[in-house]
């Protein structure tokens, strides 16, 4: 006897959507990445837990890290979730690959770890992965002769439905997104 819907896939709660900030395109060695945070309205994001995990995730970029078929560029997502803390890491690679490395924590600055079969992206940091992918093929993938890097760093995601400063209410603000950049003054 089959089993009903509702017993086979637990929707749980009602989800609200999510913010988005970017906060431009960092520096990692020779890498330049475009540095993005999701975050829950009602949470808060924590710099240092964040600036650990990101000092270990970036760590795991290739190099060097402009080859031929490597334009040094890509993006990170640092993503606090209801369980676990969330560092997806995506560059370019093989002319049109994005290569993914996701790291986890559960909210313990030491212990952040590769995602297992278990754990992944979720749809709110897809969006911006399938913005990236867009914006990529446009200016660099079309091109063939003359790839536009600096056209593909110079556009960031951005949810026209969700104000900026409405991610920051209640929130000791943008520094603290800034702070968990590995090499910040934080």
């Amino acid at each position: 006897m089959p089993h009903a819907r509702s017993e086979v896939f637990d929707r749980g709660q009602v989800i609200d959507r999510r913010g988005v900030w970017c906060g431009g395109v960092r520096g990692f060695g020779d890498w330049r990445l475009r540095y993005y945070v999701i975050l829950p309205h009602d949470m808060k994001f924590d710099a240092g837990l964040h600036r650990r995990g990101l000092s270990e995730t970036l760590a795991l970029l290739p190099t060097p890290a402009v080859m031929a078929r490597r334009p040094g560029v890509g993006f990170v997502i640092c993503h606090p979730g209801r369980n676990q803390a969330y560092i997806v890491l995506n560059w370019w690679d093989n002319r049109n690959e994005i290569f993914q490395r996701v790291q986890i924590s559960e909210y313990e600055p030491e212990n952040w770890r590769p995602a297992s079969g278990t754990a992944s992206f979720c749809v709110w940091d897809s969006e911006i992965i399938w913005h990236e992918r867009c914006v990529y093929v446009e200016a660099v993938l079309a091109r063939p002769e003359r790839p536009d890097v600096e056209c593909y760093l110079a556009s960031a995601f951005d949810i026209p439905s969700v104000e900026p400063q409405s991610v920051l209410e209640g929130i000791d603000g943008r520094p603290d997104f800034d702070d968990a950049w590995p090499g910040s003054a934080g």
